[in-house]
Order: C-alpha cells, then sequence, then structure tokens
C-alpha cells in the first residue's frame, strides 16, 4: 500500500514531518520506505497508512526524562511497542544540532510536545492534508516554531505582541488573533529531526535534501546532510528568524539546485 501526503518542500517544518512520518511508519513496518515527488511525499509501508501512523501518535505517552526545562523526552506505547527518546536540542554533535532548538525561556518542551498532541484531536480533515491544516491550539499552544509559516511572520514587533508571552499568560487578547497551529507537522517534525539532521552552513543557515526515491531512514537521513549522494536528490537552504537571542524559528526555504543526476 502506497499512501501520501500534500506538502510544501519550502516550508522546512513539512520536510521533517515527513521524515517522522516515515520514522514513525519504518518502525511499525520493518519494510517501511519514503520518498519525495512533485509537492508530495509518498510512503509505503504494507498495511500501515498515514492515518494509522498519526492514531499512534495521538494515542502515544509524552514524558520528561528530568526536572529540566530543556530534558529529554520519551514518546512511549505498550501495543504495539513504540519507545521513542528524543534528545537532538541538547546534544554536542558535529551537526551542530542543538542550534536548531527554537524554543526558549521557560517553555518545556514536554509541554509544548503535549499541548500539540491534544491539538491534533480537535480536527478531522483529508490525511493527505494535515500537515497544512490549522487550528488554535489547547492551551493556547504555539508550537516549537518549526511551520516556517509562521517563522516567516517575523519577530514580536513585527506582529504587535509577543506569543510567548501570550503562552505564558502574560498578556489577554482575542482568540481570533491568536496564531494557528499545525500540530501533526510539530510533532512529527520533533520527531524527524532526532534523526535526520541538515547540513549546518554556519551563521543560522542550514541546509537539507529530499530524495526521488524509495528508501528506507537509515539511507534517507544520510542523504539529508549529503552524506551520500542519491540520485536525483536535491536540496534546499533555510534560515532561522532569531526572535530573541534564543528564541528562533524556522523561515521558508530556497532551492539550491541538483546535487546528482
Amino acid at each position: 500500500m502506497t499512501d501520501y501526503l500534500n506538502i510544501d518542500l519550502t516550508n522546512p517544518g513539512h520536510f521533517f514531518a515527513c521524515c517522522g512520518l516515515l520514522e514513525m511508519a519504518y518502525a511499525l513496518n520493518g519494510d517501511a520506505e519514503g520518498w519525495f515527488e512533485d509537492g508530495i511525499f509518498k510512503i509505503r509501508a504494507g498495511e500501515v497508512d498515514v492515518e494509522h501512523i498519526l492514531s499512534v501518535l495521538q494515542k502515544m505517552e509524552i514524558t520528561s526524562l528530568g526536572d529540566k526545562i530543556d530534558a529529554p523526552i520519551s514518546l512511549t506505547l505498550d501495543s504495539p511497542f513504540l519507545n521513542y527518546r528524543l534528545d537532538w536540542w541538547e546534544e554536542d554533535t558535529p551537526s551542530n544540532c542543538k542550534t536548531l532548538k527554537t524554543w526558549a525561556g521557560r517553555q518545556k518542551v514536554v509541554n509544548i510536545a503535549k499541548d500539540m498532541q491534544e491539538s491534533s484531536k480537535l480536527f478531522e480533515c483529508p490525511t493527505q492534508e494535515i500537515l497544512k491544516k490549522q487550528v488554535h491550539g489547547v492551551n493556547n499552544g504555539i508550537g516549537f516554531y518549526f511551520d516556517s509559516k509562521i517563522g516567516d511572520l517575523g519577530g514580536a514587533l513585527d506582529v504587535g505582541f509577543s506569543f510567548n508571552k501570550i503562552k505564558s499568560g502574560r498578556v489577554e487578547i482575542k482568540k481570533s488573533c491568536l496564531i494557528k497551529v499545525k500540530p501533526f507537522l510539530e510533532l512529527l517534525a520533533l520527531i524527524g529531526i532526532q534523526r535526520f539532521r541538515p547540513l549546518d552552513l554556519g551563521s543560522g543557515k542550514f541546509v537539507y535534501v529530499i530524495w526521488l526515491k524509495p528508501n528506507r531512514p537509515i539511507l534517507a537521513s544520510m542523504s539529508t546532510c549529503g552524506a551520500i549522494q542519491l540520485q536525483g536528490s536535491k536540496s534546499y537552504v533555510f534560515s532561522l528568524h532569531y526572535v530573541t537571542e534564543y528564541l528562533k524559528r524556522f523561515c521558508s526555504s530556497k532551492r539550491l539546485g541538483e546535487i546528482y543526476e
């Protein structure tokens, strides 16, 4: 069975969410493969389709693995047994993945993840559109800022108020004025970045590489950072918008061109 998602490849949040979807599909079916085509991400995992993967994500227990605000988190499920440890934002690795961390201050990663999980249960839409569907987040949840449609809005001076203060309850504002979030995008991207690391160019710029042939997570993740070259791969560069010294957002990417023919 081959299923798919409609995506925008210039939105890095979409790319990493597809990577997270493939990661979960592979955990549910060891033969799972995924690949990109024009405007869509395809996944083939036997009888495991996108709807099933999303239902599993909604049932997983999200817990903190420490007392620190930035403590790693785990996503677990008893049946079928799944256990993810997510800690990429605190690693000191050559890929400098910690620099991709977008949240700051008193934002606790486990609380953001739980808010996104609950927010994902608020709407119904075709599974192919889940990366584009927006809702008002539970508890005014504002996500991890992986969605470049939010990142492109700019900072607090650009929009007239701080989303961080809204979340912490220090600003009263009508619900109609609050930013809508894409909860499945935020959660799946958080999972995807654990294995699929972009190439860090420095100065807040990163490159991710898409693959156009069916691949499992191991090869696909190596292609993401350009460690290996897969036929027909294409690269995209994106930057981080610094709202404050620590709070950042993903901005839309631009195509760099063919890497390997």
